[in-house]
């Protein structure tokens, strides 16, 4: 599924905060947390499943159809 802008928001409702983390780390060009202890091993996949999540979706987001520029130059 491809997350656009206006949908991104229902989008990120409907998982975990730690795959949020991910995600919102991931759109501004962070780097991933580092691997926290043992007993947060299932949040970690969360958040990395988010942060890889929104890479790949921001590279769909620049192929097309989504990636077609308005032209705004009007023929007189």
């Amino acid at each position: 599924m491809i997350v656009t802008p206006a949908t991104r928001e229902e989008h990120l409702r409907s998982k975990s905060r730690f795959y949020v983390a991910g995600w919102v780390a991931s759109e501004g060009n962070e780097s991933p947390q580092k691997e926290p202890y043992k007993e947060y091993v299932d949040e970690y996949e969360e958040y990395l499943d988010g942060f890889g999540e929104e890479k790949a979706n921001s590279y769909r987001l620049s192929l097309p159809p989504f990636n077609v520029p308005v032209n705004r130059t009007s023929i007189v």
